[in-house]
């Protein structure tokens, strides 16, 4: 910031009549202040100069499970939740889920998928597909069983 020049640097200039006198600065150089430098980092310095062995110990602990506790967290957010859908197909059948081939049940007999609305449909030769939407919950198991004449 500018600093304004001491009142003894500030001459009264004559003005014409009929108009009020301003105080004019000096026409010598304006004086700047020199930056002040924060407390925060010194108070930082004597903070971590007081701190003990076992105190610093203790924060890093406290640092390292923090950082690992975020980490587990995001692994966690980023992996969906599956569940299981026990299937059983008589005679057998060949399986799709959301349009991609699964195997033939038997011996297929669970899947793992992940958590929302799915479209399975079992085919056996001739026989009208079967078809069915199910809805998997993370962490449940649902049963799907099914008999082609």
């Amino acid at each position: 910031t500018e600093a304004t020049a001491p009142a003894a640097l500030v001459e009264p200039v004559a003005e014409p009549a009929g108009t009020t006198a301003t105080a004019m600065p000096h026409p010598a150089p304006a004086l700047r202040s020199a930056p002040v430098p924060s407390p925060a980092p010194a108070a930082a310095v004597v903070a971590a100069a007081k701190e003990t062995a076992r105190e610093r110990r203790l924060r890093e602990a406290r640092e390292r499970e923090s950082l690992e506790r975020d980490a587990r967290a995001a692994v966690v957010a980023a992996v969906p939740s599956t569940g299981k859908v026990r299937i059983a197909i008589s005679p057998w059948g060949l399986v799709e889920v959301d349009g991609a081939a699964s195997g033939a049940a038997p011996p297929l007999t669970e899947l793992v998928l992940a958590e929302g609305r799915h479209r399975i449909v079992v085919r056996n030769g001739d026989s009208t597909p079967f078809s069915t939407t199910v809805d998997v919950v993370g962490g449940e198991t649902t049963s799907l069983r099914y008999k082609f004449p």
